[in-house]
This record gives structure tokens, sequence and C-alpha cells, in this order.
């Protein structure tokens, strides 16, 4: 029995050596549970990412995905406060400060396996945007206008325009920042702007449009309000008006089919005059130099050198000499 028990154990010894061996060696790896792995799962509303933006009433939930047999407790905290234990049931940021928060997270398992500290930053917004729809306008039956919302603000940002523009039963949704509208008949229009910032908060604004026939003077001022509002945007025009300064009233240009907006004839009359002259006098001396080229020879004939004249001497004839008496 000795000597067998002695046998057992060096067996069992050398065993135990050759694992230690492996073991160290790294052939054999001791298979170790895994480490827990958490994730945090946010609900609606939020957006973006770093930061997310949310509101107090979007849920943190958080889930594991790895870890051993058991896991001994899920933490978590908000910024600088102590550390929560989480149950099954989601949390919030109610309460908290508008602004940027960051939120930590793991899990430990029961073999003590701690994993490593998880945060995600976020920004808390719980203020409503500011809807502008702008103020109320005057459009032509069969004519079109640009609704627009770019005075709306929000300090995150705004996520969508919806436009709901309504008369009698009957409605029309309109999207995006500046949607075109035809209005096929008279009546007055509601038009309501309805603002979605980035976390889901709303708001509204309402303007009014007058939609009137072609004709329509509603402002009694004998220009048409379809006339006005195609070349002015509004009624604030007077007849006797002259937006563009070149002497033609409204009426007359209404009247004469012309654009209010764009300088006629009559602005730049004692110029045109200027100008028929000067035209008037660049003709006559185009033509003057024309006639005067037309006489100039084709080419210069040579002339032949002048001629010199020779100059004719005298020769001096001797003064005969006086008689003596």
């Amino acid at each position: 029995m000795t000597i067998l028990k002695k046998i057992v154990v060096g067996v069992v010894t050398a065993i135990i050596s050759f694992v230690c061996i492996w073991i160290l060696t790294g052939v054999i790896t001791p298979v170790h549970p895994p480490e827990p792995w958490t994730t945090l799962t946010l609900g609606e509303p939020h957006t973006g990412w770093d930061p997310v933006y949310v509101n107090s009433t979007t849920s943190f939930t958080l889930s594991l995905v790895e870890g051993g047999p058991d896991i001994s407790k899920t933490l978590y905290r908000i910024d600088g406060e102590p550390w929560t234990e989480y149950s099954s049931e989601p949390f919030t940021l109610s309460g908290r400060y508008f602004g940027t928060h960051q939120v930590f997270f793991h899990s430990i398992d029961d073999r003590g396996n701690k994993e490593e500290i998880q945060s995600v930053v976020v920004f808390l917004d719980d203020l409503p945007p500011s809807a502008n729809a702008g103020t109320d306008m005057v459009a032509c039956v069969g004519g079109s206008l640009t609704l627009d919302g770019s005075s709306s603000s929000d300090n995150t940002g705004i996520q969508s325009y919806t436009w709901i523009v309504t008369i009698g039963n009957s409605s029309v949704t309109l999207n995006g920042l500046s949607p075109v509208h035809k209005f096929d008949e008279t009546g007055l229009y509601e038009v309501e702007l309805v603002v979605r910032d980035l976390v889901g908060h709303t708001a509204r604004d309402t303007i009014q449009v007058d939609v009137a026939p072609v004709s329509h003077d509603f402002d009694d001022d004998l220009l048409p309000d379809c006339w006005e509002i195609e070349h002015f945007g509004s009624l604030i025009e007077e007849a006797n008006g002259d937006p563009d300064n070149d002497g033609l009233t409204n009426l007359e240009e209404y009247n004469g089919g012309t654009d209010p907006l764009i300088a006629g004839l009559a602005l730049m009359g004692g110029m045109w005059l200027i100008l028929v002259l000067l035209m008037l006098v660049l003709l006559i001396i185009t033509v003057l130099l024309f006639v005067a080229r037309r006489r100039k020879p084709m080419y210069d004939e040579e002339l032949p050198p002048p001629v010199e004249e020779e100059e004719e001497f005298e020769e001096e004839v001797p003064a005969e000499p006086e008689e003596e008496v």
C-alpha cells in the first residue's frame, strides 16, 4: 500500500506539474466567464449624438448584453450624483436643470468582475420653440403667395415646419420653411404654422390671408388690390404715388400697363433730349469726316522738284572817261 500510494501521489504530482507548465507557457488558457457588458437604450424623443438631445420624458433603459451566470448589480449615476442601483424600470432626467448632463453606468457580476464605466453626454431641452408665421396678407384669387416661417426660432434647432391652410371646411397641409400656395377661391383663409424642435416640442402661430377678386379695390384708391399686391406686396401705395420717381403716378402706370417700380421715359426726359442731341452731333461729325475722306485724292502724286532760277549777272561796263573841255 505504501508503494502504491507513492505511485499515485507521484502520478498526480506529475499531472499537476505538467498542467501548470502548460498554463505558464500559454499552451493552455484557463476559461473565465466574460465580463459584464451593459448597453443604454434611449426612448423617444431624442436626436443627435454627442450630445444627444432629450427632454424630461425621454426614458433611459439599461440592458445586459454579456456577463457571467448572475449579475450582482447594475449601477448608474447622473453627473456627480451618488451611484444608484438600476432596477428594471427606466429612469428619466425629470426635475434636472436645462442643459448638458452626463450619464454614467456599469455592471458587476457575482464573481466580482466589474465592467469598465461607460458614459453618454445628453442635452436636456424642455423649452418649446417659438413659431412665427409672419403677418396677415392679401392675395388675388388665382394667385400664389410664399409663406415664410423663417422668423421662428428654437434654442436647439427646428426640425420641421407644417402649414395648415383652411377655408371653410376644407384644408390643405404644406411642409417646409417657405412653401408656395395658390389660392383658387375668394374668401378669408386661416393659415396655421406648427413648428417642431429636435426633441418633440411644438409651437403654433396663425395668420389670415384675405383673397380678393381681381378687380376688387378694398382701400378705394382706384388701384385694384391684385395689381397693388402683384407689384408692391401690400395695399400701402396710393394712386398718386410714384415709387420709381419717373414722373408717372401709380394710376398712370396702371392705366398705361407699365411697371410702377421701373423708371419710365418721364424720369429720363431731359437726359433723353441730351442723348438725342449728342447722337445728332456725332452723326454730323461722321458725315463730315466721310465727305472729307471722299474729297481727298486716293494717292499723292509725286511733284517734280522745284526748279531753281538762275540769277542773271550784268557785266559791269567801265565808265567812259569824261572829256576835258
